[in-house]
């Protein structure tokens, strides 16, 4: 609510001519996201105000993490996972929204420059990097959505990303492009952080901090869990 506040007083200073701003503006709906046991996805969505006759690309980018992609190769008739290749730095969550086609928004310089689409990710010229994008896509965490993002009335925008139950957990940045002529105008970040919490969260840091006594509790869950399974089976039969 205090940011919806805040974007409207921004809204009054943008249309008043003497205090008309070059800076973007926009929000995120969240700053924050938490993944618990049963998480099964969140809805974000990124708001703002858009000069007259604008355009805007939003890119929601998760954290960098190394991917390791295996094609698959046809050996004595059979087919099998071949060696793996490492793609590193490879977002591990992408998502590019659009007012228009980003062709029609901004040039071919900007959409190389920015990553506003699949072909412009740093990777993806290549067999291996065209695969992992193709393997996201269908993962849900690689999303490309021209005539995505909403232009209301008063030029307000929105734009709605899903993160999907399998979404990574880190430092998210969600880059917001104002175009105007094909020509960017105004740009804004905004960060986004998804973290675990609860019973998931404090078995994380145990492992991270404390590794003998995780596995050492791993081991009495698998040894309880047998027995009881050996108890069951024996009182049943």
């Amino acid at each position: 609510m205090k940011k919806i506040v805040a974007l409207l007083i921004t809204l009054c200073l943008i249309t008043s001519p003497a205090l008309a701003a070059k800076k973007l503006s926009a929000e995120l709906s969240e700053d924050f996201v938490g993944v618990r046991e049963g998480f099964d996805g969140a809805r974000l969505t990124v708001f703002g105000v858009l000069r007259n006759k604008a355009d805007v690309v939003i890119v929601l980018e998760g954290p960098p993490a190394e991917m390791q992609v295996r094609k698959k190769e046809r050996h004595t008739g059979i087919w099998i996972n071949g060696t793996p290749r490492i793609i590193r730095p490879a977002p591990s969550y992408y998502a590019v929204i659009s007012s228009k086609p980003v062709t029609a928004v901004a040039t071919t310089e900007a959409v190389q420059t920015y990553g506003l689409a699949p072909q412009a990710m740093l990777f993806a010229d290549t067999p291996y990097g065209s695969g992992l994008v193709e393997a996201k896509t269908q993962d849900g965490l690689y999303r490309f959505e021209p005539d995505g993002v909403r232009v209301l009335e008063s030029n307000l925008f929105r734009a709605d990303f899903f993160l999907p139950p399998n979404v990574p957990i880190g430092l998210f940045k969600a880059h917001i492009y104002e175009f105007s002529g094909k020509k960017l105008i105004a740009s804004r970040t905004e960060e986004l952080k998804v973290a675990q919490i609860g019973f998931n969260d404090s078995l994380s840091r145990m492992a991270r901090e404390k590794p003998l006594l995780y596995a050492l509790m791993s081991l009495l869950i698998s040894l309880g869990i047998g027995g009881g399974s050996a108890y069951l089976f024996r009182r049943v039969s």
